[in-house]
């Protein structure tokens, strides 16, 4: 018999392979500088939003934070809503080339 074991770390708040699928983005911020991003990402995940993560946009001239991805609108909007309540200033952005 073969046995799989996956190495993932409960201590690390999200993976760092994502698998999110869809074309409508909620995203909390564009920086020039990666380490403000990831300290305001990190102050997101603190929130509960552990799938918030820095990806950089324009060949590396941005680095945003996207907090999650949806094949729907209406379901960014509701978390981009709830980012609001909860102090985070976001929006709502369609993949482009999707």
């Amino acid at each position: 018999s073969t046995t799989t074991t996956t190495t993932t770390s409960s201590n690390e708040p999200s993976s760092p392979v994502y698998t999110g699928e869809g074309k409508y983005l909620v995203l909390a911020g564009a920086f020039t500088k990666r380490s403000l991003a990831d300290k305001e990402a990190a102050r997101i995940r603190q929130k509960g939003y552990s799938d918030a993560r820095v990806e950089i946009f324009d060949r590396g001239k941005h680095a945003v934070i996207l907090v999650d991805r949806f094949t729907n609108m209406a379901e960014a909007e509701r978390l981009a809503k709830q980012l609001k309540t909860d102090g985070v200033n976001c929006y709502v952005k369609m993949k482009e080339g999707s």
